[in-house]
């Protein structure tokens, strides 16, 4: 499963940053900015003081004043000047969507929780903040999610799930409603034991990391990395196959095939680093609750985002268009 991190600093941000393995290679790539900026007004320079070759340059986009507008703009990336903004995009900040659904709005921005805090919004507390009060196999208690009050959050009662025989083949034991609950309705969050980087490295059928973790993870896989004792340090992922009792969401299955996705009502959303399943339909009564995984789970199956397009990025891209 996918773990997706908002753009904004969260709690997590700041406890993982320092962890990740390849930072100093990131630090030395960030020195050559200041020598890309001299080399950049070097060039502008020299495009002045160069006639104007009309006759070659008709177009605006081919002209050295558009040449130089490029160079501008690259020297802006490089100082950390704001760009200008797109005719469609919004005025403000690129999370400013979390108001109109917690569940985040594509790609720019996927986990709402820091927004929203800032916002005035009565938030779940996040994974960082749920670990350090209750531990690392009872963080779960202590996120307060059912008494949140966000855009669109509609978390169920404890009592409108159920878990039985799952009508997938060969999925085991299944999440099913117990009510009717309506698009929108947020089931309990995801729990289980929080894993350590070490831990998360080896994977598990049942682990879901945030992204900042996976990223992390990730550069584990380059050999150059020098490896140490901070791979002992929480990585906040969990695993829920041992919290069988107490844990419901540990009971969704994901399609694995192309008839299995005419199923999918559920998808995935993450808010504080915890992940949240959410209907994307109105579910009866006795009707099995399933997802889509993605794209990298299910060996020999792509996903359903190329039948049902329900892939949690591909929702939340076509939500925000909605909009």
């Amino acid at each position: 499963s996918k773990g997706l991190l908002c753009n904004m600093p969260s709690a997590i941000d700041h406890r993982l940053a320092f962890m990740s393995p390849l930072q100093p290679r990131r630090r030395a790539v960030a020195t050559i900015w200041p020598l890309l900026v001299v080399a950049g007004v070097v060039l502008m320079g020299v495009l002045l003081l160069l006639p104007e070759p009309s006759f070659v340059f008709s177009s605006a986009a081919a002209s050295r004043r558009g040449l130089l507008g490029g160079v501008a703009g690259l020297l802006a990336s490089a100082v950390g000047q704001p760009r200008a903004k797109a005719a469609n995009e919004p005025a403000d900040e690129p999370c400013a969507c979390c108001e109109r659904d917690w569940c985040g709005c594509g790609e720019k921005c996927t986990d709402c929780h820091v927004y929203l805090a800032t916002k005035g919004f009565k938030v779940p507390i996040d994974i960082v903040v749920a670990f350090d009060a209750a531990g690392k196999v009872g963080w779960g208690t202590a996120l307060g999610w059912q008494a949140a009050r966000m855009p669109r959050w509609q978390p169920v009662a404890n009592e409108e799930v159920k878990v039985e025989g799952s009508t997938l083949e060969g999925a085991g034991q299944g999440l099913f409603a117990a009510a009717q609950l309506p698009k929108g309705a947020v089931l309990p969050p995801y729990q289980g034991p929080q894993l350590s980087f070490a831990e998360a490295e080896r994977g598990g059928s049942y682990m879901w990391c945030p992204a900042k973790a996976r990223e992390v993870i990730g550069d584990l896989k380059d050999s150059s990395v020098k490896r140490g004792s901070w791979l002992d340090g929480p990585s906040f992922c969990v695993d829920a196959q041992p919290l069988v009792k107490g844990n419901p969401s540990r009971y969704v299955n994901a399609a694995a095939t192309e008839k299995q996705c005419k199923a999918v009502n559920t998808e995935i959303c993450q808010i504080g680093g915890v992940m949240y399943y959410r209907t994307t339909q109105p579910v009866a009564p006795g009707a099995e609750l399933v997802t889509d995984y993605g794209s990298t789970y299910w060996p020999g199956f792509d996903s359903c985002q190329l039948v049902t397009e329900s892939d949690l990025l591909g929702k939340l891209n076509s939500r925000i268009s909605g909009l």
